[in-house]
């Protein structure tokens, strides 16, 4: 037995190892620990009563893993574990709460005693609300047992839900502000107690905060209850559903559908006051709409509905009631706000703010910011633009049409000024929003420069300003030459008093307007046109290209070569076409007509067809004309046609009616297309194109008179619109059958006015399937049943008394010839004697 003496130490434990002779024994050591010193810090310090709480004991200096060995806690013994140079012990059930004392002992059974409270179990019941309002903060309430700020923790979608600011009511209730969403989003929300046990958790929802659009009505009566309804969206069916009026009077509201709900509107004295909806007690929506008792006030009309972007329109609102004084009253144009002014009682005066870009916007006026029932539309619309005058000059007699070129005219509000004579409707005609004609006044014997001025009303000051020039009266005298070839050439006109200043145009006959060049005051050039010979051409003018002038003189056009007469004188584009060509009387041999046809750019050869000189037309482009000139090579002279050639574009078939015909008359056919011009129509049928006269309707329908067949066949129709020399390629084609016949009806007389009357009619040729009407003279008709090929049945329609012919029309076709038919009329007999024997035998006349 050995005896050590243990010095004093600062550490709380130390190692013993013995030596003999200057030999360590390292395998027999013992760990003494110094406890004097030593402090240790409990945490938690509380826990609940069902015990299962982590207390971790942390030393004030470094120990030994095994240097304590268990704590008491209520008197039971629990066993210390050592985790991460921290010791644990965890404790037990208690029948008991409050403070107790938590013994901590080591392996000599010293003993360090720190208090540790045991609480009630905290218990969460439930939470109100389960949902917020979107982009809104809300308040929520969890109630529960023993609940205690410390003890909980909440956490959203599994995240430390570090905002929700907790405040303590009482130990049932605890108040959580949660913060605002952007969006409609589902969110989950845990509560767990301080040593993480989930006490509860549940789905918060985000709801649309209600929307308040417009009421109805909005005047009551003010000694009455009623009933208000209000139309908006997100409406809930809650119980803190209500309506506020103004700020001292809630009712509740009674939930229709998320879209539209009712109020009880109490009795108050006359005014008006404000409402607006809460879906929940903590509903900040402040969406107001204004409810007046006494006298009703909405918008009826407003004049004018239009103003011009520049703004200034000056509008007048009418209301339903007079207000009683004009404080807060605004006009609202779309979102622009402009002040309003009170003028009498019921009526307000608006002036229209400005505008970037046309559009429509709804006129509405608002009271202390709350809207009036009612609204107008208001169109905003672009000033008027002037961008020519043509003319720009009249003479001072007036009568001229001037063309106004423009933009954004209006029919009912412009202004038209010339000079200082404001024109009336008769004087100006609007023809679209970009253009205008006037007729101009007599200038009142002023001379030279004035203004033209547009202006409309409903813009203050807004107008465009041209410039407009009065000219004497102009005279003409004569013209130089009075005589031309037709070839086209300059001519001088003479007159007096022409402006140097102002243009003048010349017109020829029915040729454009050209313009003239002014020499001086009493001359100027014109150019002359080619012109048809022998004929007096109108020579006018004017002030511009489009006038035709009263004043004007006659120059004449002569033969200035010899002549040749082209036929036809018109054909297809394609080309072609063969000319026939018809010279003067002066002798001309056959063999000494060659040459060519000049059509202008080109140039065809002329030919003897049949002993006919004849030249084949070049392509052309429609509705155009071609000058031929025919030069004959032998004599060196050119002859020129009267008339020039035409190009028309060729004629299409559509459809004929009927396309089926009988094969032992004539008949009509109507001949529907496109191309179909006047002059010159023939219709030709079959191969060989049997000729056939025509009849022009319009531009899209011919009447072809028919060519009877002696067979039952398919044949061609096609149109020619320069009298046979050209025909259409339509492929249109027409049916040849023999036509039905009639040979018999029975009865052949029936009662004139006796109703259900039905007739047998024999003949051939009935086919069946076919669509068969019978006619009775001109006007009645019925439909025929087909029985067989020679029998048809009719019903008899109710006439006159008469005779009529009774014919047969099968599929559009009519038969050859008809029967007579006879309509009698029903006679009373008188029978004498009127009763006789049973037995038979009397005798009646």
């Amino acid at each position: 037995m050995l005896s050590c003496y243990l010095a004093s130490s600062s550490s709380d434990s130390a190692q013993l190892f013995l030596d003999f002779n200057g030999v360590r024994f390292t395998d027999q050591k013992l760990v003494i620990g110094f406890v004097n010193d030593q402090t240790f810090t409990i945490n938690p310090s509380s826990g609940p009563v069902k015990g299962g709480t982590a207390i971790t004991i942390i030393p004030q200096y470094a120990l030994s893993s095994n240097f304590l060995r268990f704590c008491v806690l209520n008197n039971q013994l629990i066993s210390i574990s050592n985790v991460h140079s921290e010791f644990q012990c965890v404790s037990r059930f208690s029948f008991y709460t409050g403070i107790t004392n938590l013994k901590i002992c080591n392996q000599r059974n010293s003993c360090w005693q720190y208090p540790y409270e045991f609480l009630p179990e905290t218990e969460v019941l439930g939470v109100n609300p389960s949902f917020g309002i979107l982009k809104q903060s809300s308040l929520v309430t969890i109630w529960g047992r023993h609940l205690d700020v410390k003890g909980i923790k909440i956490y959203v979608n599994s995240q430390n839900f570090s905002k929700c600011s907790l405040t303590i009511m009482t130990s049932s209730k605890l108040l959580c502000l949660i913060p605002p969403r952007p969006a409609i989003v589902g969110t989950k929300i845990s509560i767990f107690s301080a040593d993480m046990v989930e006490l509860y958790s549940f789905n918060f929802k985000y709801e649309h905060p209600s929307r308040l659009e417009r009421v109805f009505p909005t005047v009551f009566q003010s000694a009455k209850s009623s009933v208000v309804t209000v139309h908006g969206d997100h409406f809930k069916n809650s119980k803190d559903l209500q309506c506020i009026f103004g700020f001292d009077q809630t009712n509740r509201a009674f939930f229709i559908s998320s879209t539209r709900l009712t109020c009880l509107v109490q009795p108050k004295i006359q005014g008006c006051t404000s409402l607006r909806i809460q879906n929940f007690f903590f509903d900040t929506n402040m969406d107001v709409k204004q409810i007046c008792f006494g006298l009703e006030l909405k918008i009826v009309e407003a004049q004018p509905t239009r103003g011009c972007l520049t703004g200034g329109t000056i509008v007048k609102v009418l209301l339903s009631n007079s207000l009683v004084d004009s404080s807060g009253i605004f006009c609202h144009f779309g979102s622009m706000i402009s002040q309003a002014s009170l003028l009498i009682g019921s009526l307000v005066q608006c002036i229209a703010p400005s505008l970037i870009q046309e559009s429509e916007v709804d006129l509405k006026l608002s009271k202390h910011l709350i809207y009036l029932d009612g609204h107008v539309k208001f169109e905003y619309i672009r000033t008027p633009r002037i961008f020519e005058l043509i003319p720009s000059w009249s003479t001072s007699s007036g009568g001229s049409i001037v063309q106004v070129t423009g933009s954004h005219f209006t029919k009912n509000d412009l202004e038209i000024t010339l000079g200082n004579v404001l024109l009336s409707s008769e004087d100006a005609f609007f023809l679209t929003s970009t253009s205008i004609k006037i007729l101009v006044p007599r200038s009142n014997g002023t001379l030279g420069k004035t203004f033209f001025q547009i202006h409309t009303r409903l813009c203050n000051g807004s107008q465009e300003i041209k410039n407009f020039l009065y000219v004497p009266e102009f005279h003409l005298n004569w013209m130089i030459p009075s005589i031309s070839d037709g070839h086209g050439h300059m001519v001088t006109v003479v007159g007096q008093n022409f402006d140097m200043n102002v243009d003048y145009w010349c017109k020829f006959g029915v040729s454009l307007p050209t313009l003239s060049r002014i020499l001086s005051s009493t001359a100027l050039i014109c150019h002359f046109p080619r012109m048809p010979e022998n004929t007096f051409v109108r020579m006018e003018l004017g002030p511009a290209s489009q006038f035709v002038s009263r004043k004007h003189l006659w120059i004449k056009v002569t033969a200035s070569e010899l002549s040749v007469d082209i036929f036809p004188s018109f054909g297809p584009t394609k080309g072609g076409t063969l000319i026939h060509l018809v010279f003067p009387k002066r002798k001309f041999s056959l063999n000494s007509i060659h040459g060519t046809c000049d059509f202008e750019e080109h140039v065809s050869p002329i030919r003897l067809i049949n002993n006919k000189p004849v030249c084949a037309s070049p392509p052309g482009m429609i509705t155009t004309q071609k000058r031929v000139t025919v030069l004959l090579s032998k004599f060196n002279i050119r002859l020129k046609p009267t008339n020039p050639f035409l190009y028309y574009n060729d004629p299409e078939i559509i459809s004929i009616y009927p396309s089926v015909l009988s094969n032992k008359k004539s008949q009509i056919l109507s001949i529907h297309g496109t191309g179909f011009r006047q002059g010159g129509i023939v219709c030709g049928f079959g191969k060989g194109l049997s000729i056939a006269p025509g009849r022009w309707q319009s531009s899209s329908v011919v009447l072809c008179f028919t060519i009877p067949s002696n067979h039952t066949k398919t044949s061609t129709l096609e149109i020619s619109l320069n009298g046979g020399y050209d025909f259409s390629d339509s492929g249109a084609e027409i049916l040849y059958e023999d036509g039905v016949a009639l040979t018999g009806v029975t009865p052949a007389r029936v009662i004139s006015d006796e109703p259900n009357q039905v007739v047998t009619i024999a003949g051939y040729h009935f086919k069946p399937g076919g669509r068969h009407i019978c006619h009775f003279g001109r006007s009645a008709e019925t439909r025929a049943v087909y029985l067989t090929s020679s029998s048809l049945v009719c019903s008899v329609p109710r006439s006159k008394p008469g005779t009529v012919l009774l014919t047969i029309t099968q599929e559009g076709l009519k038969s050859d010839a008809g029967i007579w038919f006879v309509y009698e009329q029903y006679q009373l007999a008188l029978l004498s004697p009127s009763i006789g024997s049973s037995l038979g035998g009397t005798e009646v006349t």
